[in-house]
């Protein structure tokens, strides 16, 4: 996600969410740290190995789907469509997180912002994309 303009937040140990808003394509790319967990036996007894390309973003408590970015082979990425209900979301959010659809049980957030950062930021993410 180099040169894509973003918000970074989290605990700056552990738990941390990038979402970047690149120019003129109307999306936001959401990605985190640490990765998903795989491999192990979930409460009905399976083992958790994916998939993967689907993930619920909340910006408190409003919800959008993301779609994985195949393309990126460092990390995860998931595309989230910026349009004014999304971008909204995030002007008024103080916290985000992403959950896996596949396994709801995992999840990653950061930690709340109340110093402006998101508004900030959305404002910004609407004007590159001629959303404001």
């Amino acid at each position: 996600m180099d040169g894509d303009f973003a918000l970074v937040y989290g605990d700056g140990t552990e738990d941390l969410i990038t979402i970047a808003c690149p120019e003129g394509k109307k999306e936001l790319r959401v990605s985190f740290n640490p990765a998903w967990e795989t491999g192990y036996t979930k409460a009905d007894g399976t083992v958790f190995n994916g998939p993967f390309d689907k993930a619920i973003v909340t910006f408190d408590d409003k919800a959008f789907e993301g779609v994985q970015d195949t393309s990126v082979k460092d990390g995860t990425v998931y595309v989230v469509k910026a349009d004014a209900d999304s971008v909204t979301a995030v002007m008024l959010a103080t916290n985000a997180a992403i959950s896996l659809t596949s396994d709801v049980e995992q999840i990653r957030d950061g930690m709340p912002d109340t110093g402006g950062a998101f508004d900030m930021f959305a404002t910004t993410c609407a004007q590159i994309n001629g959303l404001r």
